[in-house]
């Protein structure tokens, strides 16, 4: 019978983090978790941002322990787009809406690119519909479209961070994903 295993190939977080390899003194599956509970948190208050630069520092903020914790549980294609996300915003917020079109169409295919440099497994074309999907909304003017496309971005990540263990992601993308629909309703300007 196939299994998720099958298709990952990796051994399960407990037997890929050494016990004795302690961080700070903190078993190191709890500190790989805890850390990327940070991060999404942190990408959870981005939801709640009134404007565009609002949600692209917070985004930020939580992007870099995201990227550490994938890191750490040795996931390439969750470290590779943490990463990218991180550098999607400095250039969406950047070039600001000039250039908004020109670096989404040259984004896709660099998305491709990464995703076919550090291919794992199948379980990466999750995790690139998901990036597909936040490149989409990261490109939108409005606070409430981009809150709307990153609802169905959580599915995607939801279920990739169920097959690489990161049991944080999965929490994370209900959590996200359910603010993210609140606040595309709320923002949403009324006819």
């Amino acid at each position: 019978m196939l299994t998720v295993r099958f298709f990952l190939r990796k051994k399960p977080l407990s037997r890929r983090l050494n016990p004795r390899d302690s961080i700070l003194g903190i078993d190191p599956v709890l500190a790989t978790q805890a850390i990327g509970g940070v991060g999404f948190l942190l990408l959870i208050a981005a939801t709640f941002a009134r404007s565009r630069r609002g949600f692209f520092v917070v985004d930020l903020l939580g992007l870099a322990p995201v990227a550490i914790h994938y890191a750490l549980l040795n996931a390439m294609a969750g470290l590779v787009f943490s990463a990218f996300y991180m550098g999607v915003d400095v250039v969406t917020w950047w070039l600001g809406e000039r250039y908004r079109r020109l670096t989404a169409w040259a984004l896709y295919p660099l998305v491709l690119l990464l995703t076919w440099a550090f291919w794992e497994g199948p379980g990466d074309i999750v995790a690139t519909a998901g990036t597909v999907l936040a490149i989409a909304a990261r490109q939108q003017r409005e606070v409430w479209r981009i809150q709307a496309i990153i609802a169905a971005s959580t599915c995607c990540w939801g279920t990739y961070g169920y097959l690489v263990e990161s049991w944080p992601q999965v929490a994370f993308s209900a959590l996200y994903g359910g603010s993210a629909v609140f606040n595309a309703i709320r923002y949403r300007p009324r006819p």
